[in-house]
């Protein structure tokens, strides 16, 4: 379901654990504004500063959201102790900053709050129960709730409890305790402190369903089962397979690292919240499998290769950083990836040109995830380059998806189905009119996987295998015993052969929608035009008045559109960009960044950064590299001039 104008949600704390869950989730069913406030996790994110009322209502203006999530907050309890001024800004002053915001544009108002505005004296709270917070942090939350109450007419007031999942960088109770364990430490837990303890993703779907459902009041939104802490370790050592003799039981009053005091009992009751929605709270254990079911993903890319066939762009950086619609086709799949939350990725790269992928993904926060590199040097097979994965997946699960393919859609879907399934190994098929240039898949009769063929003469079928490919890690196992094939190389084919013949479950699904890859020319111009089709139209550049733009046209910061152009959509136009008056764009064309069009004609082309163009002729169906400048010599007889790459084609 496509995003209705009407269904915005802005988010607070969209860097956070709860806030890039719920970012993940929100995106499918509205738009979504996600703000931080020192370190951005996804690309488009807004910077806003809740302790600042003018930013606050400056943001909320220009949005105008229906649905606003405010999962923003000073969580750490022991700070809030210490340096209570900062708790209040934060936690109090800045959650009445956006009620109030909320209240002038009509928002409805989700507060996340928490079982710490009890002090712990009963267990297994109601949503009716008096608050009576025992230290600074469940002080100022509780502020924030009667700020909320007082100021808006349409709220909720989630109370929740130890938040848990996983984050890029962020840390919380379960990714320590797993993190120590693996490490060999001992730790000492408190074995009389009890609580709720939430699975950010399952909070995550309570709070959008709170929504559609269009609930108001207070809700206990936590996990079902109220557990002590050392015994919640206990079931976290056993469900990740760690060594549960590494955990000590200790007392509350033993520990002293804790400088604020802390509820010996905050446990919710959550009988309010089960009656009214079809998404249940997870208890203990469902929500640590689930946990440990979405963890260990991990994600490969492969970032290699000569493409020969893309020469001469080529020649002068890896083919999966050419752009289409101004953006590297990698980026797209570590994007895809991201989306999935597979955040720990592996690219792996080629010899051509290396430092140019490092140098545009670097470690990866820019895009909210880790990135190690890893390589491969000379190409010699699909299956090669994932053996050289094997100390970095470790004993997780993980995705391999080639870096110049392109996928309608994306592998979310099939990430969460790969996850919570016993298979070894799944493919993504897409059907296709020319089989015979890919690797296909043969069934049975009864439709199961029984053979795989590399670019058969004769197809079985005309499902053709995508660059996406599921695994666990005895994978690696039937790649060492691979021999190269005819071509010199380690074929992936033969690998997924290995396991289905071993008797392995290897499990298949078809991609829905458009499968792209772009390895020629036409692919990338094809690939160029689906895009566009469905890329939203974005004014952010300078249209001067009596420029003529028609349809879905998108125009970046800095670009300025002379009086007398004509740009027709679907088209983007990158930053610092000039289109002079005499020009025209047509359809299914890319403009890059700080580029000079003075004059001509451009139509279901890809120019990239930096280029110069002023010519009298019409330019279509064109790859134009950066820093390239093309234009018309009126003085000198009719002839062309090329000086042009190994293996171009070209027609006058």
């Amino acid at each position: 379901m496509k995003a209705k104008e009407r269904d915005k949600i802005l988010i607070t704390g969209a860097s956070g654990l709860l806030g890039s869950k719920m970012i993940a989730l929100a995106r499918e069913h509205y738009k979504v504004l996600s703000t931080y406030n020192t370190k951005p996790l996804f690309p488009g994110s807004v910077k806003m500063d809740i302790t600042n009322e003018s930013e606050v209502l400056h943001v909320f203006r220009k949005f105008r959201p229906k649905n606003v999530v405010h999962t923003a907050a000073e969580t750490n309890v022991d700070k809030c102790e210490t340096d209570k001024k900062h708790a209040w800004k934060i936690n109090a002053a800045g959650t009445r900053n956006v009620a109030e915001a909320s209240k002038e544009i009509g928002a409805k108002m989700v507060y996340v709050s928490t079982d710490y505005v009890f002090d712990g004296e009963k267990r297994l709270y109601r949503e009716e129960d008096e608050p009576n917070p025992i230290n600074y942090y469940g002080v100022t939350k509780l502020e924030g709730e009667k700020y909320v109450a007082d100021l808006c007419k349409d709220y909720i007031i989630a109370r929740t409890s130890v938040l848990y999942g996983w984050h890029p960088w962020k840390s919380n109770f379960v990714k320590w305790v797993i993190e120590s364990l693996r490490k060999g430490k001992q730790i000492s837990v408190v074995n009389d402190h009890f609580n709720s303890p939430t699975l950010a993703d399952n909070l995550a779907e309570i709070l959008l369903e709170i929504i559609r459902k269009d609930l108001k009041g207070i809700y206990h939104t936590a996990g079902s089962e109220r557990i002590n802490r050392f015994d919640f370790t206990l079931k976290i050592a056993e469900i990740f397979n760690l060594d549960s003799s590494l955990v000590k039981p200790i007392k509350m009053s033993e520990l002293k690292v804790w400088v604020a005091k802390r509820p010996r009992d905050s446990s919710l009751r959550v009988d309010k919240i089960q009656r009214e929605l079809k998404t249940k709270p997870l208890s203990v254990e469902e929500g640590l499998w689930k946990m440990r079911e979405t963890e260990k993903m991990k994600g490969v890319i492969l970032h290699g290769g000569y493409g020969t066939r893309l020469r001469p762009l080529t020649h002068t950086g890896p083919k999966q950083l050419i752009p289409v619609a101004n953006k590297p086709i990698s980026q797209y799949v570590l994007e895809d990836l991201r989306n999935a939350g597979i955040t720990d990725i592996a690219i792996i790269l080629g010899d051509v040109y290396p430092e140019k992928v490092k140098e545009h993904y670097g470690d990866g926060s820019r895009l909210g995830v880790e990135i190690k590199y890893i390589h491969q040097g000379e190409p010699r097979g699909i299956a090669q380059a994932i053996s050289l994965c094997e100390d970095f997946v470790g004993d997780s699960p993980f995705v391999v998806y080639l870096g110049d393919n392109l996928l309608k859609g994306g592998i979310e879907k099939f990430t969460k189905e790969f996850g919570e399934s016993t298979y070894d190994g799944m493919i993504l098929l897409c059907e296709v009119e020319n089989p015979q240039r890919f690797g296909v898949a043969e069934f049975d009769k009864s439709g199961k996987l029984i053979r795989l063929v590399e670019k058969p003469k004769e197809p079985p079928s005309n499902y053709a295998l995508t660059g996406i490919y599921f695994f666990r890690p005895k994978i690696f196992e039937m790649i060492k015993r691979l021999k190269p094939s005819w071509r010199g190389e380690l074929e992936i084919t033969e690998a997924i052969q290995l396991l289905i013949d071993s008797g392995y479950d290897v499990s298949y699904k078809f991609v829905e929608g458009w499968w792209k890859d772009t390895g020629a020319p036409e692919d990338l111009l094809e690939s160029n035009r689906l895009i566009l089709d469905e890329m939203a139209p974005k004014i952010q550049g300078n249209v001067e008045e009596g420029a003529t733009l028609q349809g879905r046209v998108s125009i970046g910061k800095g670009s300025t559109i002379k009086s007398g152009a004509i740009l027709r959509g679907p088209a983007v136009i990158g930053e610092n960009t000039l289109i002079d008056e005499r020009v025209y764009i047509g359809p299914y064309t890319s403009i890059g960044n700080n580029v000079v069009i003075a004059r001509g004609e451009i139509e279901n082309s890809i120019v990239m950064d930096n280029c110069q163009i002023n010519v009298h002729e019409k330019i279509t169906d064109s790859l134009i590299g950066p820093d390239s400048k093309i234009t018309t010599n009126l003085g000198a007889p009719r002839g062309y001039r090329f000086i042009i790459g190994e293996g171009s084609r070209i027609t006058v």
